[in-house]
């Protein structure tokens, strides 16, 4: 009996036929399996080249575009590629951090007077070469050589002169009108190697630059013919290599109204702005740049932090202008002579200023090392038409605390000198009233209160303390362990004064001594005098907007006012003591 397995025959039969052994045809279903679970566990492959994403533009623009043949190596003329990529219009972006030297101009001259370019910087700097075109248009320094050309044909460039002819006749949206705003550039910095040049001359178009920073140049942006709706936000001047003083945010050489300038920045003695003929503008949250108003109506400068006055800078010079300067914050120089504000008016010309402080903060810093300085006033009117108007409400003055310089503390002030009578006419606002006006609106020179009174009557006495000031107060002139009495009263707006009180110190190395004082009401003058013993041999008169203050008495100053020899017009010892 036969004991094959059935089918045994047929197996052999097959293999003896040369067919596919069976172990190869399991390896090879398993192997179908494996290629199979990758097949459905893989990505599928493109059947054909997907498309880079483009960038999200931002609403209202086009796509950004990144010029990628841009050397960006500081020595190359990035000019005429540039030049290629603004023709094209649009959004251009620079390849990023680098210097982009451009030694050719750079012309928006398209017809069309809503297109808009944007120029974004992308962290990238701007090099102005030395052979950028000049314009006679920009009359304050007409060396000045300048980069962008909005709205200006390129036509109007001659290469030879080293000139760009800014005309009518050369508007790229021809003679009849202007461009809205053919340009914003943002983003990055701007640098003019210490030499005289400009980034943008624009041509009857407005411009928007947002945080661009301009090191040694002479300004970011300047206009020929109407040029409304320019626009800076977080824009910031530096001097660069060497300091420099002419150089400017903006300076506007013509007409042009609504312009705006917000969160800007300018280091000591540069300028945010020089303004002429501006009809509309807001300066707002600006911090320690200049400002120069020239014929200018409508101007609103609010938020400010203007800190140029620490390097003996007048930090706004008004000439024949409109303008409110509110909730600002204005530092006193410490040379005794130059204000924080100046009015300057033609008595001849055909107009003048009107100037009004709201709320407005008058700040004394004491130099650590020496704080017997005078201090400059916070506005001085230097020379005054007929019509001329200096209006304030509720403007005050503090001292820094050292100790914690983010607090501000009330002290004396504020103070508006003048020349001739209008300086007698300023002499004494700060007694009448929170709110005052000072003008020839009765004919004469005067000074009127526009709120409440000061209190009438005899005031009660103050209260005053004296203490030696610690080093970090600032550093004064008083001779060491010496004992110094401080007498105080009040004079009030009738001319009527307190009983008066007393108060001593020891003098330590620091020179220097703290004073307190709380008066009874207040605007009112506060009568101090100051000497060793029981005679006083120093007295000065100081206004307070505010009931209590704090003073600093470094020697031959208190509170950056010198002291004057002698009682003056009052003996304190010849006043009833108040308690």
């Amino acid at each position: 009996m036969s004991t094959a397995r059935p089918g045994a025959s047929t197996a052999a039969s097959a293999d003896a036929a040369g067919a596919v052994p069976r172990r190869a045809v399991l390896a090879g279903l398993g192997a179908a399996g494996t290629a199979l679970l990758a097949a459905c566990t893989r990505t599928p492959g493109p059947t054909s080249a997907v498309p880079e994403p483009a960038p999200t533009p931002t609403p209202g623009e086009p796509p950004g575009r990144v010029a990628t043949d841009l050397a960006g190596d500081g020595v190359t003329d990035d000019g005429p590629a540039l030049q290629r990529h603004l023709d094209a219009g649009g959004h251009v972006v620079l390849p990023g951090p680098g210097r982009y030297l451009v030694d050719t101009p750079l012309f928006l001259d398209g017809a069309d007077p809503h297109a808009r370019v944007v120029l974004d910087l992308a962290g990238g700097t701007l090099v102005a070469g030395d052979h950028l075109p000049t314009s006679d248009v920009f009359h304050p320094d007409r060396g000045t050589r300048w980069l962008l050309w909005p709205n200006t044909l390129r036509s109007a460039w001659d290469p030879a002169a080293g000139t760009v002819e800014v005309t009518v006749a050369t508007r790229a949206t021809g003679g009849r009108v202007g461009a809205l705003q053919a340009l914003a550039v943002r983003d990055g910095t701007f640098d003019g190697r210490g030499t005289t040049a400009g980034l943008v001359l624009a041509h009857r178009t407005g411009t928007e630059l947002t945080n661009v920073t301009m090191v040694g140049a002479r300004a970011l942006v300047t206009w020929a013919d109407y040029s409304d709706a320019t626009r800076l936000t977080g824009c910031h001047a530096r001097h660069g290599e060497g300091e420099r003083h002419d150089g400017a945010l903006v300076e506007q050489v013509a007409p042009g109204d609504g312009l705006v300038l917000s969160g800007c920045k300018a280091d000591a003695g540069l300028f945010t702005a020089r303004l002429r003929r501006c009809r509309g503008a807001v300066v707002d949250a600006n911090v320690t740049g200049r400002l120069e108003l020239d014929r200018c109506t409508g101007v609103l400068v609010q938020g400010g932090h203007q800190e140029c006055s620490i390097g003996d800078h007048t930090a706004v010079v008004v000439r024949r202008s409109q303008v409110t300067f509110r909730q600002t914050a204005f530092y006193c120089a410490r040379d005794g002579r130059t204000p924080a504000v100046l009015v300057d008016d033609d008595p001849a010309g055909p107009d003048a200023s009107q100037v009004r402080l709201e709320a407005c903060v008058e700040v004394h810093l004491h130099d650590a090392r020496d704080a017997d300085t005078a201090h400059g006033p916070l506005l001085h009117v230097a020379s005054a038409h007929d019509l001329t108007e200096v209006r304030a409400d509720d403007v005050r003055a503090v001292t820094v605390d050292t100790a914690d310089p983010g607090t501000w503390v009330a002290t004396a002030g504020p103070r508006l000198t003048g020349t001739g009578p209008v300086g007698a006419a300023v002499q004494d606002v700060a007694l009448l009233a929170r709110g005052f006006a000072v003008s020839r609106r009765t004919g004469a020179w005067c000074a009127e209160a526009t709120s409440a009174p000061a209190v009438p009557g005899a005031p009660a006495a103050p209260a005053l303390d004296a203490e030696p000031a610690p080093g970090r107060d600032g550093r004064g002139g008083l001779r060491a362990r010496r004992e110094h009495t401080y007498w105080a009263a009040v004079r009030a707006a009738d001319g009527s004064t307190s009983p008066v009180v007393r108060a001593g110190a020891r003098s330590t190395a620091t020179g220097a001594v703290r004073l307190g004082v709380t008066l009874p009401t207040a605007p009112a003058a506060l009568l101090l005098w100051r000497g060793e013993g029981g005679r006083p041999t120093r007295h000065t008169t100081l206004p307070c907007a505010v009931r209590r203050v704090r003073l600093l008495d470094a020697g031959d100053h208190v509170e950056g006012v010198a002291w004057a020899a002698g009682t003056g017009p009052t003996d304190p010892t010849s006043l009833p003591t108040g308690s």
